[in-house]
């Protein structure tokens, strides 16, 4: 079975905030579409969060 990101969006949505989902919905679109790079900025949890390293 192939999963794309909404049928992955539509099996979370029920487990998940509606302010979560709606954060996660618009960081999937920033992720898949390069004019919706910003979207991301308009969530607190987004803006507040603290910068991690990758190692």
């Amino acid at each position: 079975m192939d999963w794309d990101m909404e049928q992955a969006l539509q099996c979370l949505k029920s487990k998940l905030k509606e302010d979560e989902n709606a954060f996660l919905t618009a960081l999937v679109a920033a992720m898949s579409f390069k004019e919706k790079i910003k979207e991301p900025d308009n969530f607190e949890m987004w803006s507040s969060a603290t910068p991690q390293i990758l190692t």
